[in-house]
């Protein structure tokens, strides 16, 4: 080996160069940031980096791959099967249209529910859906009718259903921005209310809402994520605190075969 400092030859035993009296021991040692760093970064990225990056690319392919298979994806008429899997899921109306070649055949239905909901209602209703198609072609649709009233009220209609006439309805009707009791029982509301939800139906719930009006007036400043309310089985009226001031929602579901055509 040669001395770092003046270069002549010295043993590998000896500690100082007899030559210049470098200290040889001391320039052996290697701070962990003297070792080369190209060859550690190269290992880091062969055994490290690249298994992840492949990993991701081969998800992207799959769902790439995945949504080029629902670009030709037909749904056919329900078959009869004991079991099922889900082929494809799609979150938005869009992605449905894009993917499905006879999308129409299920959307066209719902553009007609819409239209009939801005007339029936005299307000403009945005819908938005989810489907799930099955390996026997049933198709399960979650549909979201949701309008605005005036800068306070929401009407939302959940629709869910299938191709097997399963559907279910869920009609709620929220008034926001209200301070006392009175106000978040809807009295003012209930013609209106009247003409999306059975009026025997509201007055059953207002008749237990008022018996919790002590409760209200005791946890006003601190009601839960729950709120309070009034429940009966497929129906309910329930108070949330929004901020400063109160909202209340009531929520009539109802079953039946009221289904859009599939």
């Amino acid at each position: 080996m040669k001395c770092p400092r003046c270069h002549h030859d010295v043993r590998q035993e000896d500690h100082f160069c007899p030559y210049c009296g470098y200290d040889l021991k001391k320039s052996a040692k290697i701070t962990p940031f003297q070792y080369p760093l190209f060859p550690l970064l190269l290992i880091v990225f062969l055994v490290v980096v690249l298994p992840i990056a492949s990993s991701i690319y081969s998800t992207v392919n799959i769902l790439q791959d995945d949504l080029g298979n629902a670009a030709t994806f037909s749904i056919k008429p329900v078959e009869e099967s004991k079991t099922r899997t889900k082929l494809y899921s799609f979150d938005s109306i869009a992605s449905f249209k894009k993917n499905v070649s006879n999308a129409d055949v299920f959307l066209e239905p719902i553009n007609n529910y819409t239209t009939a909901l801005n007339s029936q209602y005299q307000t403009q209703f945005d819908a938005q859906a989810s489907f799930v198609i099955y390996s026997d072609y049933d198709v399960h649709i979650n549909l979201v009718e949701k309008a605005h009233l005036s800068n306070n009220e929401f009407l939302t209609i959940n629709r869910s259903y299938d191709r097997k006439q399963d559907d279910e309805i869920t009609t709620s009707y929220t008034k926001s921005h209200l301070s006392h009791f009175d106000e978040l029982t809807l009295k003012d509301e209930r013609e209106k209310i009247s003409t999306f939800v059975p009026v025997q139906t509201y007055d059953a719930l207002v008749n237990k809402l008022l018996k919790q009006k002590d409760v209200f007036e005791d946890k006003k400043d601190k009601i839960g994520h729950y709120g309070i309310g009034a429940y009966n089985k497929d129906a309910s009226l329930v108070i949330y605190q929004d901020g400063e001031y109160y909202k209340s929602t009531l929520r009539v579901m109802t079953n039946g075969n009221h289904s859009l055509k599939r």
